[in-house]
């Protein structure tokens, strides 16, 4: 067996929508719709012959990659193939100018990435909400995102991310709320369409009122960095419970990110 990668092309679809298991509530179709030919975007299949039994792609911004939904079909793992696809797709980042690689590691996966030297930079708590969500109104600080706010936001994104992500970041435009100081300068965002809704902000009260629009929509789950202390001692004074946690796992130099400044990371996939 010596399975080729192509790159993903959508006749794809259906058969690796199938792979991705259940408890990693991923939309495979919505994931696609908002990233496929997105100059950022990188996806892959792994095909045996025609059949394609694998997939894995890449976030690329700016010199960081983010290497996320890596998956093989049931009845081909435990065959390297997971292993397979990472290298390929470090190497196809580093051909576009990455020196920085960074993932979320499931439990199966982590110790393929270690083998390939990937070490973890910290751990992302998960955190959920079983009874009823606590009520909370919009802060009068928050205000929806218009075109004029998309540089100043651009700048924060990456002053906290490392990241050169604005391709990403403006296809949300429409549904950013956005956090002022009193001499109007932006202080906060939500992203409330990437995955589970991503905000950051450069300070602790920014960070608190974003959290409480993303409760204001009902929302029970959200993820943090270990290092966000005044964002998890919130969640847990309003009833969240932590679930569960994940290493973030980096390859290569070091990605200059604020996690102390992130109350909700938004994807598994780019953070």
């Amino acid at each position: 067996m010596n399975p080729l990668i192509i790159p993903y092309k959508p006749e794809h679809f259906a058969t690796i929508n199938g792979y991705f298991p259940p408890e990693w509530d991923f939309d495979f179709r919505k994931f696609i719709s908002i990233n496929h030919n997105r100059n950022y975007f990188r996806g892959f299949s792994l095909l045996d012959g025609r059949e394609p039994i694998g997939f894995g792609n890449l976030m690329v911004f700016g010199s960081v990659c983010w290497i996320g939904n890596i998956v093989v079909s049931e009845k081909h793992r435990n065959k390297g193939l997971g292993t397979k696809i990472t290298e390929y797709l470090i190497q196809k980042g580093r051909e576009l100018g990455a020196n920085t690689f960074n993932l979320v590691a499931t439990e199966l996966g982590e110790s393929i990435y270690r083998r390939l030297g990937f070490e973890t930079e910290c751990m992302y708590e998960f955190y959920k909400l079983e009874d009823r969500a606590p009520k909370f109104e919009i802060p009068k600080k928050i205000r929806k995102a218009n075109p004029s706010d998309l540089l100043e936001l651009t700048n924060l994104d990456h002053k906290i991310t490392g990241e050169k992500r604005e391709g990403m970041t403006h296809l949300f435009r429409e549904d950013i709320h956005i956090h002022q100081d009193p001499g109007g300068k932006l202080s906060g965002y939500y992203l409330r369409g990437l995955g589970d809704g991503f905000i950051a902000a450069g300070n602790s009260e920014s960070g608190i009122d974003l959290l409480k629009v993303k409760l204001a929509y009902g929302d029970k789950k959200v993820v943090v960095p270990l290092m966000n202390v005044k964002a998890r001692d919130f969640l847990i004074q309003h009833g969240f419970k932590k679930s569960m946690e994940l290493p973030r796992m980096t390859l290569g130099e070091k990605c200059n990110w604020k996690p102390e400044h992130i109350f909700s990371r938004g994807t598994g996939y780019c953070g």
